[in-house]
């Protein structure tokens, strides 16, 4: 699958084809060689990685995200032979939010809710996505139960 997206770059106008081969990765890569421009297209890719697996309002990973990692986090739990724990957490009443408040208020409400799970975990191994409408997934390689349990009863009280 090829994606072609053109943009401006120092007055130019340049194009930028991102190419999904075999591996099923949305990841794009750099490649190598050299170029007086190098630096801005390396933000220009990073951002484009962020677009694909980043969810634009609340900053945490999308549901694409999802599908690209967790398999992997479970084959290397599962070769390891280490733990991996998942907690998904859900807004109760959301829609009644929405709909009492405006979608504007609900939006707040998913950006405060991320902000709160996110100070609940600490290992950069662990991740955070948005699985969808008020549906996250906290994905913890190598923490037992006990530590899930931790950070969902951290998440349900709203404390850091």
């Amino acid at each position: 699958m090829i994606t072609a997206i053109p943009f401006e770059l120092s007055g130019r106008r340049i194009v930028i084809e991102l190419m999904k081969g075999t591996t099923n990765s949305l990841i794009v890569g750099t490649g190598e060689g050299n170029s007086e421009n190098r630096s801005e297209i390396h933000v220009m890719i990073d951002s484009m990685n962020n677009l694909a697996l980043k969810d634009a309002l609340t900053g945490v990973y999308s549901r694409r995200y999802i599908n690209e990692k967790l398999p992997i986090d479970l084959v290397s739990a599962a070769l390891l032979e280490q733990n991996l724990s998942i907690i998904i957490a859900d807004i109760d009443h959301f829609k009644k939010v929405n709909d009492t408040f405006s979608h504007l208020t609900g939006d707040c409400v998913l950006k405060k809710f991320t902000e709160v799970i996110s100070g609940c975990i600490q290992r950069t191994s662990d991740w955070i996505a948005r699985f969808g409408g008020e549906e996250f997934l906290i994905c913890l390689p190598g923490a037992g139960a006990g530590r899930a349990a931790e950070i969902a009863e951290l998440n349900m009280r709203g404390n850091k």
